[in-house]
């Protein structure tokens, strides 16, 4: 798998950097930009999987969380995920595409049944599976205090939720906490591919001033937007 990642990663980094500068708030990343990045992305793989014999169906899944001055955008193909903590809970922002996941949808097995079901592997959606791709896409704001985690099977199959809530809820540095996720899901037997990443925004003192009024004084929060129009929260939550 780690040539089909490389050609992922440096595909989505170029892809991205070409468009920093142009696009600055997240009301302005909707799901064609975050698509157009992975389906380039995709047919770089495809492409190079029907060139070479050796590297013949090959695929990955793939989670970007897009961080802007004024909320996330997220990314996601297949069964990695993107959780967001937020004040001591820990909530998944993106649903797997998987065949286990679509027996949950149907009724036919429980979330329970699912995470130990034998055919739990089974992805159906793939970066380089087919010549052409459909992703999922999201966007939403943050507050001062969440954390994004994003992680391969690898360890979300292995590591309870309610066990990676505590760990994060407790942690200082992020790099520690990361560190020890991983070594969680060592522990716990994970199959292969244990990947997890940990992103905390930033915010300047000010902004968070405005979250602290905005969660004390909502009824003065909410007479001011409708007064000036203004709010410190401009992202909102797609599908």
């Amino acid at each position: 798998m780690n040539d089909q990642v490389t050609i992922l990663t440096k595909d989505l980094v170029k892809w991205f950097r070409t468009r920093r500068s142009t696009v600055a708030a997240v009301n302005e990343v909707d799901a064609a930009v975050l698509k157009k990045a992975l389906e380039t992305a995709n047919q770089e793989v495809f492409a190079r999987a029907e060139q070479d014999p050796e590297h013949a169906s090959m695929g990955c899944t793939a989670a970007v969380v897009w961080m802007m001055t004024d909320g996330y955008a997220i990314a996601h193909v297949g069964d990695s995920r993107v959780y967001r903590l937020r004040r001591g809970r820990l909530e998944p922002l993106t649903r797997d595409h998987s065949y286990v996941q679509e027996l949950v949808d149907r009724g036919t097995i429980s979330p329970k049944e699912a995470a130990v079901h034998s055919q739990r592997h089974i992805i159906t959606r793939a970066i380089g599976g087919k010549p052409s791709l459909q992703a999922e896409v999201a966007t939403g704001d943050f507050e001062p205090g969440d954390t994004f985690l994003l992680c391969t099977d690898g360890f979300s199959g292995v590591v309870p939720e309610d066990q990676a809530e505590r760990y994060l809820a407790s942690a200082g540095r992020l790099q520690k906490a990361c560190d020890a996720l991983v070594e969680e899901a060592k522990k716990a037997g994970g199959p292969d591919n244990i990947t997890v990443a940990l992103v905390r925004p930033h915010f300047d003192i000010p902004t968070r001033a405005a979250y602290r009024i905005e969660r004390l004084f909502p009824r003065f929060a909410r007479l001011v937007r409708e007064a000036t129009g203004l709010s410190c929260r401009k992202g909102k939550e797609q599908s």
